[in-house]
């Protein structure tokens, strides 16, 4: 626990229950006193996450250019693989805290057929 303390910015504290970036607590994004007001609280109910730097993808919507941080869903039931679900993109390294934007996937026979889609956004 004290290597929690006093290295705020290498962890990451959760509800182990809430959904939807409820209780969540970077601490790499926190002023020092913050993390220790949260951490002098009652933790029972929390998991403690190493944090793992992510790098920004550059994406455009329309004409207007973002460097986002991205988080997604793999669809897996059993021993089945079923694609990508739903991903959220986001100026903030925590989901649901600042701003969020959605993003899906194409498969695409070949670059061709791209220009066939009425309506795209293109990441690099």
């Amino acid at each position: 626990m004290q290597n929690i303390l006093n290295q705020k910015n290498h962890w990451i504290v959760k509800h182990r229950a809430f959904g939807k970036s409820q209780s969540v607590f970077a601490g790499i994004t926190m002023e020092e006193d913050d993390w220790q007001a949260i951490m002098s609280e009652n933790l029972e109910d929390m998991t403690f996450q190493e944090w793992v730097p992510q790098q920004t993808i550059k994406g455009a919507i329309k004409d207007q250019v973002f460097n986002d941080y991205v988080t997604g869903t793999l669809l897996f039931l059993n021993d089945s693989y079923y694609g990508f679900g739903d991903f959220r993109t986001l100026s903030f390294p925590v989901i649901n805290k600042v701003d969020h934007r959605k993003a899906s996937s194409v498969i695409l026979k070949n670059d061709n057929d791209i220009h066939n889609l009425s309506y795209h956004n293109k990441f690099i």
